[in-house]
């Protein structure tokens, strides 16, 4: 077990709770992490509830209380924004604060009370112990919480979009992340003060990740309780007519961000035939088609690129025109395939396996087509260009997409 941190090191780290609507929450989550950190920096993102009342006698109460009771406790600051302005705008305001008083880390916990403040506990002991002895020249880390998906009572629709926004930051970076949505993380401060993020609300701590480690920054996850309250006691203020469509163009931007060349650089050539060779690499197929839950759906999707590459090909093949050579059509087609795969850090070796599932099932398409249509069909399958080629082909790549998500769904327990 990781002890408490001394108060020298406990210093260096402040908590950032932001907040809204939450006075029937945020009481018993400020007191269980009370102690651990130097401050505590609660943000009320504009409550329409007693939340803020409640804040100024709790911060107001915050040095008396600890000169008194003469026990380890932590300073209190509220800061009160006259209108919500979502999630992100709350953290932002509480990392500037945290940044002009001179802390290094910040720990951010939820104050729906969905986050154990035992878990923060271990997370700032683990943070501060990774800050102490990973010496001056360490790259800085971002520790995120990653909540136990076979906790009862865990929502299909949250697990399938936490699937997916991990799926988006693994293609985007290269880097294994494991619950990217949680809250409850250790954010390396100098790191929070060079990023700029798009998203305005909840897409803001995804969007984070990505151009974090992008910047440099260390990942690392660390087990943490989930905890889900049912009925009147659970509080989310994630809307998803609103919220989702953001962190679905968020993510789509920075894939695009991540399929350009890289600038003609000599490190940036490198980092290039890196992922060249780990394309390649049969260690990096087998853990995408075997391993974890954000693995296997990373294989799924480069064997679905691979499909969608094929899409000329199967056409070609099912035609009888392999022999001439391909068109310049489908090389273009599967060049483009083989780029975003190298560049998604996916495996060459499963988008193979779908560009073979591809043609085959254009193939076996145009067979039945040929078999079954009239003579105008015939002319525009002898040419290549029948839908049915495409259809065919796309529809293989939904369906090991498919295959591959239901398996990682299932697959629950880490």
């Amino acid at each position: 077990m990781t002890e408490e941190p001394r108060d020298d090191d406990r210093r260096r780290i402040c908590a950032i709770v932001p907040s809204f609507n939450a006075r029937e929450t945020l009481p018993e989550v400020l007191h269980g992490i009370d102690g651990a950190v130097e401050t505590i920096i609660v943000v009320d993102d504009g409550s329409s509830d007693a939340t803020p009342t409640f804040l100024r006698e709790w911060s107001a109460e915050g040095g008396a209380a600890s000169a008194r009771d003469q026990v380890r406790a932590s300073r209190r600051v509220a800061l009160l924004r006259p209108a919500n302005g979502g999630k992100a705008a709350a953290l932002r305001d509480g990392f500037e604060h945290a940044i002009g008083m001179g802390f290094e880390l910040a720990l951010t916990i939820d104050a729906d009370g969905q986050h154990d403040p035992i878990d923060a506990r271990r997370m700032v002991a683990r943070a501060i112990d990774a800050l102490v002895n990973g010496g001056p020249g360490a790259p800085p880390r971002l520790l995120c919480g990653a909540r136990d998906p076979a906790t009862p009572g865990y929502p299909r629709r949250n697990l399938t979009g936490r699937r997916l926004n991990d799926l988006a930051i693994r293609a985007q970076t290269g880097v294994p992340v494991d619950d990217s949505p949680c809250g409850l993380r250790v954010y390396p401060l100098i790191v929070v003060s060079r990023v700029r993020c798009l998203s305005g609300r909840f897409a803001w701590e995804e969007e984070f990740i990505t151009r974090a480690i992008w910047m440099g920054a260390e990942y690392e996850s660390q087990s943490i309780r989930c905890i889900y309250h049912h009925g009147a006691a659970r509080r989310s203020h994630y809307r998803f007519r609103r919220d989702w469509p953001e962190g679905f163009a968020i993510n789509l931007w920075l894939l695009a961000l991540a399929s350009l060349p890289p600038a003609p650089t000599r490190a940036a050539m490198v980092r290039l035939g890196g992922q060249v060779a780990e394309a390649w690499s049969l260690r990096r197929g087998r853990d995408q088609l075997l391993g974890d839950s954000p693995a296997r759906l990373h294989g799924g999707a480069a064997m679905a690129l691979g499909a969608l590459g094929a899409i000329g090909i199967a056409g070609e093949v099912s035609a009888g025109s392999v022999g001439s050579g391909l068109g310049p059509g489908s090389t273009v087609a599967a060049l483009i395939a083989a780029w975003l795969v190298i560049r998604w850090h996916g495996s060459l070796w499963l988008a193979g396996v779908g560009a073979a599932v591809g043609i085959g099932a254009g193939a076996l398409a145009g067979a039945i087509a040929q078999a079954l249509s009239d003579r105008t069909l015939q002319g525009e399958l002898a040419a290549g260009r029948s839908w049915v080629f495409a259809g065919a082909a796309l529809a293989a790549a939904l369906l090991l997409l498919g295959v591959t998500w239901t398996a990682a769904l299932r697959r629950k327990s880490r």
